[in-house]
């Protein structure tokens, strides 16, 4: 799943809005695949792995 760190539209969903909600609804965090680096070395995006356990 993309998520953006950085506000991009008002009222945009942040990560640690978006985790608990995916949580319960049985999906883990597993990870990141790939985020994206600001020149200033802040993470812009990245895109989460989450998974069902079996």
């Amino acid at each position: 799943m993309e998520i953006s760190l950085d506000g991009l539209y008002k009222g945009q969903c942040q990560f640690r809005d978006i985790f608990p909600l995916l949580d319960n609804l049985g999906l883990r965090y597993a990870g990141n695949l790939d985020q994206v680096v600001a020149a200033d070395g802040h993470v812009r995006y990245l895109n989460a792995l989450f998974l069902r356990p079996n």
